[in-house]
């Protein structure tokens, strides 16, 4: 075998460095080590050069989209990562031997930089909120039947690594949504996760122990963020075009989706435990402790005559009545969607016209609940009294 020449050690070291940076990349964005990436890049482009053009402007391109990026001159793309890490792929097959035209061709599209205008103004990093808040909640779907498990004395290499990739994942999207708290949380249950699958006589009721408590932590982090999404929506903005817009938060209840005002909802929390009250209506499920006050718990399925799912996680909007603060159970909750004035339709609903309807895309209508009407109706079954 030849002697190794310098230069292709330089450009090994860079697909190696590349490889690592990749999955920081992967779980944090470029933020904190783009520009280091970015400089590994330039080596392969002025290495491929002659052997390869179009692996080369590859490079060249990976490297200028991740500046442009840090520079905040365009937006985070849709598939970044996945393309940067097929980009690395195709670019450490080119460095093997293997042609690998078609695949720098395929993947070119995606890093190309329109052409230098002059200045740009700088791009509005889109909010990234919503979609971390989904994501975090699949992601306790996950590990919390996992956790159950563990307590009730199961612990094998299966359930263990499947706990591990799912606080993984929560790292992951906490870490591209800037969330450091649940970063550091969810790294600490996926170490001690994988430290028991490596020693499996090690003693479980640490690793139980830890995961109550960093899922604990973990849910008060995403409350705290959802309550501030509320504040921050709770008022009358504008859309794109300058039109008056009012901001909705997305509910589903009895297997729907719904809508209530944000300026209507107090807060939103998980339902904590609840303490039934005797002689009260079906709907009414007891009195829940929220933010240190009692309040009544009113499943919002029931109230509309709607069937509500047998099991699953439940959500609270705290939302008030004649000065008083109510709890309506909901059985998800999802982003926040800003609609303008005009996108507001007739009033279509057959529940005794206790929602409106509005449309939110140009197909789908989505009912608009009224919550004080609910709230002062009886319960759609004709059992009991208003509550």
């Amino acid at each position: 075998m030849p002697p190794t020449s310098s230069t292709e050690m330089t450009t090994s070291s860079a697909l190696e460095q590349l490889e690592e940076l990749a999955i920081e990349i992967g779980m944090l964005g470029p933020w904190n080590c783009g520009e280091e990436f970015a400089a590994c890049l330039d080596v392969l482009a002025d290495s491929f050069q002659s052997s390869s053009p179009d692996a080369s402007e590859l490079a060249r391109e990976s490297a200028t989209m991740t500046r442009r990026i840090l520079a905040k001159q365009v937006p985070l793309p849709r598939g970044y990562t996945e393309h940067l890490l097929e980009a690395l792929e195709a670019l450490g097959q080119h460095q093997s031997g293997k042609d690998v035209t078609a695949a720098v061709k395929s993947l070119l599209p995606h890093f190309a930089v329109p052409e230098d205008s002059g200045p740009e103004p700088e791009a509005v990093l889109p909010d990234v909120t919503d979609l971390f808040l989904a994501e975090a909640d699949a992601c306790l779907e996950q590990v919390e039947p996992l956790v159950l498990e563990l307590e009730q004395g199961f612990s094998s290499k299966e359930l263990l690594t499947q706990l591990a990739r799912a606080l993984h994942n929560l790292k992951g999207s906490a870490g591209m949504a800037g969330h450091e708290s649940i970063v550091t949380n969810a790294h600490s249950m996926e170490t001690e996760a994988l430290g028991l699958v490596e020693n499996p006589d090690q003693d479980r009721s640490k690793l139980v122990d830890i995961l109550l408590w960093g899922l604990d932590d973990v849910r008060t982090d995403l409350d705290g963020l959802r309550q501030v999404r509320l504040e921050i929506a709770s008022s009358t903005g504008l859309t794109d075009g300058g039109q008056e817009s009012t901001n909705y938060l997305l509910i589903t209840s009895g297997g729907q989706r719904m809508a209530v005002p944000v300026k209507r909802i107090g807060r939103v929390a998980r339902v904590p435990g609840c303490a039934p009250v005797p002689f009260t209506p079906p709907s009414v499920l007891g009195l829940v402790n929220l933010g240190g006050e009692l309040m009544p718990l009113i499943d919002l399925a029931s109230r509309l005559g709607l069937e509500p799912p047998p099991s699953g996680d439940r959500w609270a909007l705290v939302v008030s009545r004649q000065g008083e603060q109510v709890a309506l159970q909901v059985e998800a909750v999802a982003e926040i969607r800003s609609v303008a004035a005009d996108l507001l339709g007739a009033v279509t609903d057959p529940i005794q016209h206790q929602y409106s309807t509005i449309l939110l895309g140009l197909e789908e209508g989505i009912p608009v609940i009224d919550t004080g009407l609910i709230l002062n109706h009886p319960d759609r079954t004709g059992e009991g009294e208003q509550v």
